[in-house]
């Protein structure tokens, strides 16, 4: 599901477009004896936009995993 949030990112604010995948929980025996492992959450980034311009390829794409993406949490 595609989400838009507006962040502060070292001082400066930028709005994170990004898909959501919630996580899923595991099922461990449906009634034919098969199970589903679940999966965790997931966080896709599409655009990152400052003063109405997007600025996503001036971004480290590790920074998506860890900074940004725990902004996205809050």
């Amino acid at each position: 599901m595609q989400q838009e949030k507006t962040i502060t990112f070292k001082g400066i604010e930028l709005v994170v477009k990004f898909d959501y995948q919630p996580e899923e929980k595991p099922v461990y025996n449906y009634g034919d004896g098969s199970g589903y492992p679940g999966c965790k959450e997931e966080y896709t980034i599409e655009d990152i936009i400052h003063n109405d311009e997007s600025i996503l390829e001036l971004f480290d794409h590790n920074l998506f995993d860890i900074e940004i993406t725990n902004l996205l949490k809050d």
